[in-house]
């Protein structure tokens, strides 16, 4: 894993101070101006030395952050991915099925058909829409439907999605399990992490990292474990989670599936994986850790911003490990940026180490300073 660094301003930025620039001008004076504070001359000057000052210290150093991937953000970042055919994975909308109950036997329920949540006073109403043509039979049909809106918000809680729109006649419609799956665009942390790789690791000729990079291609796929030949010869398992490293839903395997060996020409090198790579998708189950510590920080160091450093420092330490070790996450805590030292280390309220099986991922759930 490649990591960024923070931003050194160069030298010739850091000196270019307004006093610099004020200076400078009046030393260019002609001889015998009275160049002191309220003369014309300095009175005239001093603007520019002010506008000197912010474009040499605010915009040409962003101009130069820019032109690196490691400080790069927005559309700039997605300009140093784009030559390595990397592209920010878009939102992703939420998916799932609802049961639908019905008198009317053979009413047709139409792809794009709108079903509801309710809206209360802190929340509207999610909408979504159905993605096939449905048949009521025997009084019943079950129908997959999708947010109408990409990311987070269209996920929601299984009994929630109870109302069609006008014009069917349907008697009672639920969601059985939760809709989930919806995901927001990918961050540009996240982003800069996948160019800086690709930068770093030359890709192979299907390799297990070739394998995790083509997972993390497809929108709304968070982590991802690579298991080569776990059914013999010619066989790989991708297991991954979504973008908010939860459970991927079979939409999003699917997806992943169809990327990178489609089912309907498995083995035959249709797409990424090459020719007799039989690929399998099925979904890491986070097992989430809980941090307490009693945390000391740096002087003038911001207790919330340090911790949100030491979750991101730990859960990087964390992607591949198959036992979580309290002497590694204790590291990472510790190289954290703002933390002076620690004690008292608990992993999930106890001190011992954590060992996950196959399939398994840890990921950091919060990090809570208990000397607060």
């Amino acid at each position: 894993m490649v990591e960024s660094t923070d931003f050194i301003m160069p030298e010739f930025l850091k000196n270019a101070t307004e006093e610099y620039f004020t200076q400078m001008a009046l030393s260019k004076a002609p001889t015998g101006i009275d160049t002191s504070e309220g003369q014309m001359f300095f009175d005239h000057t001093k603007p520019t030395a002010i506008i000197a000052t912010e474009i040499t210290q605010f915009h040409l150093s962003i101009t130069l952050q820019m032109m690196f991937p490691q400080f790069a953000t927005g559309k700039f970042l997605e300009w140093h991915g784009a030559p390595y055919h990397i592209f920010r994975r878009g939102g992703t909308n939420a998916s799932g099925k609802v049961k639908l109950k019905s008198k009317k036997e053979g009413q047709v329920i139409p792809t794009g058909t709108i079903v509801y949540t309710l809206g209360d006073d802190t929340e509207s109403a999610k909408e979504y829409k159905t993605t096939e043509n449905v048949v009521i039979n025997n009084g019943e049909a079950i129908v997959r439907i999708e947010a109408i809106e990409s990311g987070n918000i269209g996920n929601t809680a299984a009994r929630t999605v109870v109302t069609i729109q006008r014009g069917y006649e349907v008697d009672n419609i639920i969601n059985l399990e939760p809709i989930t799956g919806g995901t927001e665009a990918e961050s540009d942390e996240s982003l800069r992490e996948r160019i800086l790789n690709r930068i770093a690791l030359a890709p192979l000729s299907g390799a297990r990292r070739d394998y995790e990079r083509w997972a993390k291609e497809v929108d709304g796929v968070g982590n991802v474990i690579v298991q080569p030949l776990w059914k013999g010869p010619r066989t790989v398992r991708v297991l991954i989670t979504d973008a908010n490293n939860q459970f991927a839903n079979d939409e999003l395997m699917r997806r992943v599936k169809e990327y990178i060996d489609p089912e309907e020409f498995e083995g035959l090198g249709e797409g990424k994986a090459p020719i007799g790579a039989i690929v399998t998708v099925g979904t890491i189950e986070p097992v989430v850790i809980n941090i307490t510590a009693r945390i000391y920080f740096e002087e003038g160091a911001d207790p919330t911003l340090t911790l949100e450093r030491a979750k991101n420092n730990m859960n990087r330490g964390l992607l591949n490990a198959m036992i979580v070790r309290t002497t590694e996450v204790g590291a990472s805590l510790i190289e954290t940026e703002g933390v002076l030292d620690y004690q008292e280390l608990n992993l999930n309220s106890q001190t011992d180490n954590i060992v996950l099986t196959v399939g398994q991922r840890a990921v950091i759930g919060e990090v809570v300073n208990s000397g607060s």
